[in-house]
This record gives structure tokens, sequence and C-alpha cells, in this order.
């Protein structure tokens, strides 16, 4: 969610940043002409925050399935990663690709331990603590 609310700020200023560009100071006009055209539009920022959104909205259902031992939030959400990556992929964006397929793995990985039992709330430990316990484990 952090990297969402980053890469949110940082296409913000990226606009802003390739709006003072001035393609006619520059021979390929054709790559500035279109970078002035990206800046002029919000098209861009649009879709940037719409799929960032969505990403936290899912990443947000991911921490709650985990938390709660939920298959169908697990699997929701290592579902986006992968419609994610399709995205970032289809826009270029090889790092984001890679990264939300290094996401997609372990929710994926989740999903499968909690349909197959290997990991429930009877048999995943559950931290304690000294001063927080409502119970008295001295007896």
């Amino acid at each position: 969610m952090c990297y969402s609310v980053l890469i949110i700020l940082a296409s913000w200023w990226g606009l802003a940043w390739l709006a003072r560009i001035d393609p006619s100071i520059r021979d390929d006009d054709v790559g500035f002409e279109l970078m002035s055209d990206l800046a002029d539009s919000n098209g861009y920022l649009i879709i940037a925050i719409i799929q960032l959104s969505t990403g936290m909205f899912f990443a947000s259902l991911g921490i709650i399935g985990a938390s709660k031992f939920t298959q169908v939030l697990v699997l929701a959400c290592a579902i986006w990663y992968c419609i994610d990556l399709i995205i970032s992929s289809y826009q270029r964006v090889w790092p984001s690709a890679l990264m939300k397929g290094f996401f997609a793995y372990p929710h994926f990985a989740l999903f499968l331990a909690l349909k197959s039992g290997k990991i429930t709330r009877g048999n995943y430990p559950v931290e304690r603590h000294c001063c927080c316990d409502a119970k008295d484990y001295s007896e």
C-alpha cells in the first residue's frame, strides 16, 4: 500500500515535471511531443490512480484474508496481482510487472496452504505477550 501511495505521488510529480518540458529545443520532436501530450492530458494519471487504488483495495483484502485465515480474500488478492501484472506488462513497466509477480506468488502459496489445511487457526501458533494476555499462564 505504501508503494501505491508513493507511485501515485510520483505520477503526479512526474506529470508536473513533464509539463515544463519545451519540445521545441530538442531534436527528437516525436518523443517530446508524446511526453507533452501526456503531460497535457490527465489520462495517464487517472489510469494510474484507478489501478493503484484498486491495488490498495485488494492488498487490504489480502491482509484481512491472511489475518482471518479466509481463503477467498487471499485468492482475490492473488488474482488481482496477476491482473495487475498483465496491465503492467501491457504498459511495458517491467519493474512493476516483476514486483507484481513477486507479490502474487506468496498469496497463491498461502491460498494453497489454507486450502490444504496446512495452515489453520488451530495449528498456527498464536503469539503470546507477557503483558497483554488476558489469561495468566503461570499456573
